[in-house]
């Protein structure tokens, strides 16, 4: 079944004005998802009414939109509408000419960029909610975190709208070469100027975590998913002395609960593999 979409863009004939490129598909398409807004120059078109023809087999040429770069696009990935729309109208000064997009999952970039031709250069914004320990999206990042060298992301940002994100998380950002900006309780001026001096600005710390011999058993049995009573018959020792090395464990890692270190495997295992958890010798 084939859709049809109207784009239009309402720009005027002064290069300096900006305008805005919208594409609203419908739920059942596959290729666009979500509003998709494109920051233009003026200079480039014209008053002129698009019309596309959509279906399964189809993707947008670039020569249906004539003078636009494609090459360079901003990415915001989040799953809040909310947060999509503020950070894009806080980037559409910043980025120039560059496209802005937003998805909702890894699994809507992927199949984007597959219908994007030719070399494309990424700049990832990826926003993580105020409520962490809902953000189970960014443990399933960290485990398909290679494959964003595979869509062209240049450069990964993590917006942070938390009060206190998790040093560990903090560090496995680090590690991958990603930057972290806290945006909790600043206005969206102080928060354009982060984002406009992240590359001149201080990077992202790694802090390690330093655990006992003792401690790194444990945190194996917690990852495989068992629980304290299962991990106290097999190690055998004291239920309060299994509950003390969890607690342990559960501080040091800054999660709120035993349970998230399951939660978040993937993030821990990530920083087992680069030895920001290590063991103390």
């Amino acid at each position: 079944m084939t859709f049809f979409f109207v784009i239009s863009c309402l720009l005027t004939d002064n290069p300096g004005d900006r305008g805005l490129f919208f594409v609203q598909a419908d739920k059942t398409g596959d290729i666009f998802k979500q509003h998709v807004l494109y920051n233009l120059n003026t200079g480039w078109l014209k008053w002129r009414l698009l019309s596309l023809y959509y279906n399964k087999n189809i993707s947008v040429n670039r020569s249906d939109c004539e003078g636009v770069i494609m090459n360079r696009f901003t990415v915001i990935l989040t799953q809040c509408n909310f947060s999509s729309v503020g950070l894009m109208n806080l980037l559409f000064p910043l980025c120039g000419n560059e496209n802005i997009v937003s998805f909702r999952n890894t699994g809507e970039l992927y199949e984007w960029r597959k219908r994007i031709s030719g070399e494309v250069s990424l700049t990832l914004y990826i926003i993580m909610p105020a409520i962490l320990m809902d953000a189970r999206g960014f443990d399933k990042l960290i485990s398909s975190a290679p494959a964003l060298n595979d869509v062209g992301a240049s450069e990964v940002v993590i917006i942070n709208e938390h009060e206190l994100l998790p040093e560990l998380f903090v560090s496995v950002c680090s590690d991958y070469g990603w930057q972290v900006i806290d945006i909790c309780g600043i206005s969206c001026d102080e928060i354009r100027r982060r984002i406009a001096d992240r590359s001149v600005e201080k990077s992202t710390k790694r802090n390690d975590v330093i655990i006992t011999r003792r401690e790194q058993q444990v945190l194996g049995y917690l990852l495989k998913g068992l629980t304290v009573r299962e991990i106290n018959n097999d190690i055998g020792i004291s239920m309060k002395t299994t509950y003390s090395f969890c607690n342990t464990l559960k501080n040091k890692l800054g999660l709120f609960s035993t349970y998230k270190i399951y939660e978040f495997r993937h993030i821990i295992d990530k920083a087992l593999m680069s030895g920001i958890i290590r063991m103390k010798y």
